[in-house]
């Protein structure tokens, strides 16, 4: 799985448990609101600040405020910006927005935090601060409403069955020293550490330090996406909401802060401008910064994630090196012999080279061990191409590619190699081998097999034989025998021969049997002289191949009489084309002044039976094209079979 899907799995499985916490969120609001929010009359009044607290929102413009870093999605330090990101930034923008403070932010150390600290530094306002009895009572910070209402989960190994009345050791991730108590009270029976961080709380449970770890429901659903953790599980928890607050710092023993008048009006401001923000900007807010928080893997992830891996790897690896060493020794050993014996091989292949570089044929030998092929220079000298020194498997597919043979020639070389490679047998065969030059030449390749004392195949011994000019020959006489040698169409004997062929191999329906007769052809040959009567049948056999489709057979068979056979071809295109044809071979030809006009007229034979013998679709299309001369010429008549 590739880094990019990790985080896409990550950040998609973060987005529904959020989605689930809000749905939850919605469901108790709902049942706290009654039948207003099930018909959806929620009244929508927007709360207005007063003159006194525009007045202070002027006079104090900017505002100071301190916040819990590493506490993703909820607060924490953007590494792009140097500033607070997450949902406590984005409800702050809005507040800003609705009330026009802007707000310094500064993000708050690790570890325990003072009131003595807050003051000393002169902060106005903290947030992320727990809605609880314990704080609401702190004369030195006077509490905001929620602006995140969320839960505090557990988070344990997936082994642990929770019990609330079990001696637990729980890691509770917090600078406040006040929401251990709050813990305490409900967990009498846990023993509670805190930790300066969620990381720190979240390793001590993965060392088994800590039993559970308590954090608010977002931070678990984002930590949860980190490799380290993702053999924890989350267990819900009973009357420990979340509900997270600004808080104005007072100054009740004059050690700085807001006077009570300032703080109260203050929380009045932000209580209004949070109130002015509706449920669903709030879980907008929620799911924008889960997805803009997805957990990036770093590297350290990858190593936890594949550690066994990579011990294995390792191990491997020494085990390797152990064994190299080994053999290294081992071959030091076997050097001394080993260059006596190559001395030897070198000389036998220095032999073999210099016997097929000054024979008269082409020969090679393809190794199929340690020892290299060999291949006479005059190959290359031919072909512009090498027999490979080393042949590592071979395969009729390798041996096809290593002698360059013709794709159209590649099914008659693997049926007649199968022999060689299977049963080791000598062969030889006539195909097509390339040169670089991209063109090919017709050769005769012959091979036998070398085995050894167990009748392995150990090589190939083989001749490469030039026949190109003997079989081209041998292909143009047969190709002059089965044309006719004026029109270079078909003759009537290969047309007849390749019909009844396909009438055997194919069905016959929707094909036709088309006569095509030249009117007044005699009229030329007299008026005009026999040479312009062979340029009428050269013209009109160009015509006919043009007409009909390349997988038509066009023939003539002899004089001015010419035949083709129309392949699956409806009946309706037939006439179509046996219209445009008589159009087409209506001509006029002149000599000396002498104009001689000249029409065709056609038979043709159309074919709807499955079974049809040649001879009756001949027949049919010969009383057809009759019966167009019949009609007055220069027209066709379909006959139907």
């Amino acid at each position: 799985m590739n880094k990019k899907r990790i985080y896409g799995i990550t950040g998609f499985s973060l987005v529904i448990l959020l989605f689930f916490s809000i749905l939850t969120s919605r469901i108790n609001l709902q049942a706290a609101m009654g039948d207003d929010l099930e018909t959806g009359n929620i009244p929508e009044v927007r709360e207005e600040f007063t003159e006194e607290e525009t007045k202070y929102i002027k006079d104090h413009r900017t505002l100071k405020v301190a916040y819990v870093d590493d506490n993703v999605p909820v607060s924490y330090t953007d590494p792009k910006t140097g500033e607070l990101g997450g949902i406590s930034r984005e409800i702050f923008d809005r507040i800003s927005e609705e009330s026009g403070f802007d707000f310094e932010y500064v993000a708050l150390p690790a570890g325990p935090i003072s009131l003595d600290y807050l003051f000393e530094n002169d902060f106005v306002l903290v947030t992320g601060i727990e809605q609880n009895d314990v704080n609401l009572n702190v004369k030195a910070m006077l509490m905001s409403e929620p602006y995140l209402s969320s839960k505090r989960v557990m988070v344990c190994k997936s082994d642990l069955t929770f019990d609330k009345t079990a001696e637990y050791r729980m890691a509770v991730p917090t600078g406040s020293a006040i929401f251990k108590k709050v813990v305490e009270e409900a967990y009498p029976n846990f023993e509670i550490v805190t930790y300066d961080t969620q990381d720190e709380a979240f390793k001590a449970l993965i060392d088994d330090k800590q039993d559970v770890v308590m954090v608010n429901q977002y931070v678990a659903s984002y930590s949860m996406t980190k490799p380290r953790y993702r053999d924890f599980t989350i267990i819900p928890v009973e009357g420990m909401d979340d509900n997270l607050c600004f808080s104005a710092l007072v100054d009740v023993w004059g050690m700085g802060g807001l006077s009570p008048e300032e703080a109260k009006l203050l929380i009045g401001i932000i209580n209004k401008s949070i109130n002015n923000i509706s449920e669903n900007e709030i879980d907008n807010i929620v799911i924008k910064a889960a997805m803009e928080t997805t957990y990036q893997y770093t590297f350290s992830d990858f190593i936890y994630l594949y550690r066994f891996a990579i011990i294995g790897i390792a191990v491997m690896l020494l085990i390797i090196i152990m064994i190299y060493i080994w053999m290294l020794r081992v071959r030091n050993k076997r050097d001394l012999q080993l260059k006596e014996e190559q001395k030897k091989i070198i000389l036998q292949q220095k032999r073999y080279k210099m016997i097929f570089d000054n024979s008269d044929e082409l020969l090679y030998e393809i190794s199929l061990s340690d020892e290299p092929c060999i291949a006479s220079e005059k190959i290359r000298e031919k072909f512009g191409w090498d027999i490979p020194v080393k042949v590592d498997t071979l395969s009729i597919k390798t041996l096809s590619e290593i002698l360059h043979v013709h794709p159209d020639d590649e099914d008659q070389f693997f049926s007649s190699t199968e022999g060689l490679i299977a049963n080791k047998e000598a062969k030889d065969l006539q195909v097509r081998l390339g040169k670089d030059d991209g063109s090919y030449i017709w050769c005769k390749v012959e091979y036998l097999p070398i085995l050894d004392d167990d009748n392995n195949m150990v090589s190939i011994v083989g001749k490469i034989v030039d026949v190109d000019d003997s079989v081209r020959e041998k292909k143009n006489l047969e190709m002059k025998t089965r044309m006719d040698s004026l029109s270079g169409l078909l003759n009537k004997g290969t047309f007849e021969e390749e019909v009844r062929q396909y009438i055997e191999d194919n069905t016959a329906v929707s094909s036709a049997f088309v006569f095509v007769d030249m009117d007044y052809f005699k009229t030329v040959n007299d008026l005009l002289g026999h040479a312009m009567g062979d340029q009428v049948i050269k013209d009109t056999a160009v015509k006919l191949q043009v007409i009909f489709a390349n997988c038509d057979l066009v023939s003539r068979f002899g004089g001015d009489e010419f035949c083709i056979f129309v392949k699956d071809i409806p009946s309706e295109t037939l006439a179509d084309k046996l219209n445009f044809a008589v159009d087409k071979l209506s001509d006029v030809y002149t000599n000396n002044g002498v104009r001689v006009s000249l029409t065709a007229s056609i038979g043709a034979a159309y074919c709807s039976s499955p079974s049809i013998e040649y001879d009756k679709l001949l027949d049919c299309a010969d009383r057809a094209v009759y019966q167009a001369k019949e009609n007055g010429r220069n027209q066709y008549v379909i006959g139907y079979l």
